[in-house]
């Protein structure tokens, strides 16, 4: 009877003891899942921010606007002519035509061709400021000088694009894209004189907006 006794008791501890040894391993494979879960939902936005500031991309338009070359007060930080900037190339523009003594219709426009400052001088015939916006708005649209298109479009020794010619655009000396990096950022146009003049004083202008950057 003492030896069932004592057999039936170690069988019970030995049954505790395996229950125990079982609880404790569920204890653990819980608690170390419920960590693993925890790591992955708190570096998930971490790894991803990571990635993102330690690889960034260099815009090609930003390249002249880091703080180590902050932009131009005659270009903002999306490279467009500001009012500023139309403001100095109206002014080396008039200069121009003043000094030869050229009445014409100046226009500054934006990259979309949008005019941003235009003056006419008082003796410039009327079609003039018409003429001058049409110039600033194909060359920057063409981001080509107007007198190039005026070639392609004239007909010489039966070859040349006369289909140019029903294009809504000023094919005519005279207009000149601004150019950054490459982009252009707005364009001059000048009517009043001969093509060639014209585009003498929207080179005027150009260079004085070339000259403003290259003060930085």
């Amino acid at each position: 009877l003492i030896s069932a006794l004592c057999q039936k008791m170690w069988s019970l501890r030995l049954a505790k003891l395996i229950l125990a040894i079982l609880h404790t391993l569920c204890i653990r494979q819980l608690y170390g899942l419920s960590l693993h879960q925890r790591a992955t939902v708190q570096l998930r936005p971490v790894n991803a921010r990571s990635l993102v500031r330690a690889s960034p991309r260099a815009h090609p338009l930003m390249s002249s606007v880091s703080p180590d070359n902050p932009p131009s007060p005659s270009v903002d930080s999306i490279m467009r002519i500001t009012g500023a900037g139309a403001a100095v190339a109206m002014a080396a523009a008039e200069a121009e035509a003043s000094a030869n003594g050229w009445d014409v219709t100046i226009c500054i426009s934006d990259a979309g061709g949008v005019p941003i400052l235009a003056k006419r001088c008082n003796n410039a015939f009327a079609a003039s400021y018409e003429i001058a916006v049409g110039k600033a708005k194909s060359a920057a649209l063409f981001a080509k000088e107007t007198s190039v298109l005026e070639k392609v479009s004239n007909v010489s020794d039966g070859s040349g694009r006369a289909a140019m010619l029903s294009a809504p655009f000023i094919l005519m000396g005279g207009g000149i894209p601004f150019k950054v990096n490459g982009i252009v950022c707005g364009a001059v146009g000048v009517s009043g004189v001969k093509p060639d003049q014209d585009e003498q004083i929207a080179s005027a202008a150009i260079a004085a907006l070339d000259s403003s950057l290259s003060k930085l």
